[in-house]
């Protein structure tokens, strides 16, 4: 059953495993900070979010995620590009099947756990996007 692993910089990943981190066409554009004070914000394109926890700040990220993918970003922050609708797209072909490597700590939400998901649907992406739809329209 395909996972979530955890990469660091200059990585070998093993074989069936796709990285969807940072620079990658897969990327969360959501930024996860700790702020000075030991509070947590998400910064997404020019807005920030501000949060008491990195577990909430975390699942913001994802949050946001889940709503580019949905709206081809939109309407999730400054991000503004068609890649949303572009990835749910392509997500069961490429991934079905993969390991998913992300910088994200393992045990932590991450973005790569929604593309897991997204890739097993396979046939049923249409259920997936009338789902979608339903949560942001």
């Amino acid at each position: 059953m395909p996972k979530r692993i955890q990469s660091f910089a200059n990585s070998v990943l093993p074989p069936n495993c796709v990285f969807v981190g940072p620079g990658s066409k897969w990327e969360n554009h959501s930024e996860v900070v700790e702020n000075p004070d030991g509070t947590w914000c998400v910064k997404y394109g020019a807005v920030t979010f501000s949060h008491k926890s990195r577990e909430e700040a975390e699942a913001c990220a994802v949050r946001l995620y889940i709503k580019y993918l949905a709206n081809d970003g939109s309407q999730a922050g400054q991000i503004r590009d068609s890649g949303g609708a572009a990835l749910v797209d392509a997500a069961p072909d490429e991934l079905r099947g993969m390991d998913l490597a992300c910088t994200c700590e393992l045990g932590h939400e991450c973005h790569a756990d929604v593309l897991l998901e997204i890739a097993s649907w396979g046939e049923r992406l249409d259920d997936l996007r009338e789902i979608l739809d339903d949560l942001f329209s």
